[in-house]
């Protein structure tokens, strides 16, 4: 397993360029890209995937699927186990946290071979402890568990 943490940053705006650049060393020609939209709203799950289609466009045959939360779990582990790089979007970290543990996935998050790629909140979830400063989102800080 591999780990690639990314802070923040608008790919559309080529802020995460160099990243998607250094990713091209990491991740083969015809890879499978599992998104887990599990920190946003079901709303912005089309947004995110048309955003991550065109940072992974230049990559050579490379698939993006998207894991629903709809789905049932031997759905999601199968996918999950269907994938070479799993990619943990931005946005409410406790909110993907607890989605994962609903979802009984940590364990096959865990033991994932391939590329985990987490972006913000997602990068977040990999850690053992989430410190989440006091801003608008948050009126006071906290610690989760990642």
């Amino acid at each position: 397993m591999e780990l690639c943490f990314i802070g923040g940053g608008h790919v559309l705006k080529g802020e995460l360029d160099d990243i998607f650049e250094e990713l091209t060393k990491k991740i083969k020609p015809n890879a499978k890209v599992l998104v887990v939209p599990f920190a946003t709203e079901v709303s912005n799950y089309d947004s995110w995937m048309v955003n991550l289609k065109q940072a992974f466009s230049t990559y050579t045959n490379t698939t993006l699927r998207l894991l629903h939360e709809d789905l049932s779990k031997n759905e999601m582990e199968d996918l999950i186990n269907d994938s070479d790089v799993l990619y943990l979007i931005g946005g409410r970290p406790e909110k993907l946290l607890q989605l994962i543990e609903e979802k009984e996935l940590a364990r096959s998050i865990e033991n994932f071979p391939g590329l985990l790629i987490g972006y913000s909140a997602g990068a977040l979830a990999f850690c053992k402890d989430c410190l989440l400063t006091k801003d608008d989102d948050y009126p006071e800080s906290l610690v989760i568990k990642g």
